[in-house]
């Protein structure tokens, strides 16, 4: 069994393959991304991280008992076909694509589908699909705290809270450059430093 860092610098075993009770904490948007990483002539597209927290699967971090945490990105297509739609109709088993022009997904926040976990080739766990939860085997309360964060509409300590490698993959969005998250996390920066920043952002 391979085993992964914490953020204490501990390691633990990974999460084993199966399929769990979870509940979606964190939605982020990424901005724009290659639809396809394998694939780049399929061109770009918005993409959303989603974070499921496992409270049946609790690790020991700093003397503090904590949920397992798993995440998997998709594009942000609504349509028939879309990965997407398969997540929203697990999470909430009444959603009607036809009947739904456009979609909060911060309503996702809080709901239970039940996970599958696999393991990609490499050995390290991954969201398989999402299924509806079971009649009868309830998920237990939430525990951590819910955490969105929009791409287009930037709340700066809500992304200086976010992992580093969650920050990263934003700043690599084709549209980071110029954005208004860039002008954010460039004013903070110079701020920081003593210095005047290029414009009024408000932080």
């Amino acid at each position: 069994m391979k085993l992964k860092k914490g953020p204490s610098g501990e390691k633990f075993p990974r999460i084993e393959d199966g399929t769990y009770l979870s509940r979606i904490v964190q939605i982020i948007g990424l901005g724009s991304h290659e639809r396809d990483d394998r694939y780049p002539e399929k061109g770009t597209c918005d993409k959303v991280l989603i974070t499921c927290e496992y409270p049946t699967e609790m690790i020991t971090i700093n003397g503090e008992d904590l949920p397992r945490f798993q995440s998997k990105q998709e594009n942000m297509f609504l349509t028939d076909k879309a990965n997407l739609v398969k997540i929203i109709k697990a999470a909430i088993p009444e959603f009607d694509l036809e009947a739904e022009d456009d979609f909060d997904f911060y309503t996702l926040l809080g709901k239970s589908p039940m996970t599958t976990i696999g393991s990609t080739s490499t050995g390290n766990p991954k969201i398989v699909s999402f299924t509806p939860e079971m009649k009868g085997m309830p998920c237990p309360p939430q525990i951590s705290e819910s955490i969105m964060f929009d791409f287009y509409e930037p709340d700066l300590d809500t992304f200086n809270g976010l992992m580093q490698w969650v920050q990263d993959l934003i700043k690599e969005a084709d549209n980071y450059p110029g954005s208004a998250l860039q002008e954010l996390v460039e004013n903070r920066a110079k701020a920081s430093a003593g210095m005047e920043p290029d414009s009024e952002v408000p932080f």
